[in-house]
């Protein structure tokens, strides 16, 4: 049984989520206490089947903390042994002010119910991203674990741990599909997370936490909406409140 959060395995003959051939547009904006200039994002996405692997490229032009940055990224997800799956991103950014020059990432999911049938409703995850800044490098380790409950609902915990500098960040997610075309989700966050407003300045360990929703609603045969709200509250820092919103066009 492949795992609803994965886009991959064999085309289905409806459009269905997680979508596997698509264009997206969107656009989202961030405002900041502190009087800290607001954020401004666009986003442009493609994604193409290729058997039962996805390929999906993105584009992001980001306007933070008064710097423009464009970070252009892949990631292919792929079938893999008996109930298991996973995916390898790669990142760039050209003259990067607040995000990464570049970073590079993978993650392996496994069904627990090749373990034993009573553990089918589990799967857990190890995922690695290492990224580079100007002045330093950081890696970044993702265990994860998602439980998948009736009425085509499931729970995910994730933890992210940055060894350098001890941050540990803990985000729990509770995604619903009613229908194969709508899917909502509410998320949140707390732990101690990097910290980085321009790439000169030390990562810190920041008490933060975050609380996000967000859906994918079907507009037309071809066209979907997905819109996703979020706040996030870093202690001394700042606080970030917005949004953001994508037209997808899949077929």
């Amino acid at each position: 049984m492949t795992s609803p959060q994965a886009p991959l395995g064999p085309r289905s003959p409806s459009v269905q989520l997680p979508f596997r051939d698509y264009f997206k547009v969107g656009y989202g904006q961030f405002g900041y206490s502190r009087s800290i200039q607001t954020e401004h994002a666009v986003l442009v996405e493609a994604a193409k089947s290729i058997g039962e692997q996805t390929l999906i490229g993105r584009v992001e032009s980001l306007h933070r903390f008064g710097f423009h940055d464009v970070p252009i990224s892949a990631e292919l997800y792929s079938p893999l042994w008996t109930r298991a799956w996973g995916y390898v991103a790669a990142q760039g950014t050209v003259d990067a002010r607040f995000t990464p020059t570049y970073s590079v990432a993978g993650e392996v999911y496994q069904g627990l119910g090749i373990v034993h049938p009573l553990l089918s409703i589990f799967e857990a995850s190890a995922g690695y991203r290492r990224l580079s800044y100007r002045t330093d490098d950081i890696n970044l380790f993702m265990p994860s674990l998602t439980v998948y409950l009736p009425f085509d609902t499931w729970l995910t915990e994730q933890l992210y741990w940055v060894p350098e500098t001890g941050a540990i960040t803990l985000a729990s997610r509770l995604t619903w599909r009613p229908t194969p075309r709508i899917q909502l989700f509410v998320s949140g966050s707390f732990g101690t997370s990097g910290e980085r407003i321009v790439a000169t300045q030390d990562i810190a360990r920041i008490g933060s936490h975050t609380i996000q929703g967000g859906f994918i609603i079907p507009l037309m045969e071809r066209l979907s909406l997905e819109a996703t709200g979020y706040y996030e509250d870093r202690g001394r820092l700042y606080s970030r409140q917005g949004g953001n919103f994508s037209i997808i066009y899949h077929w």
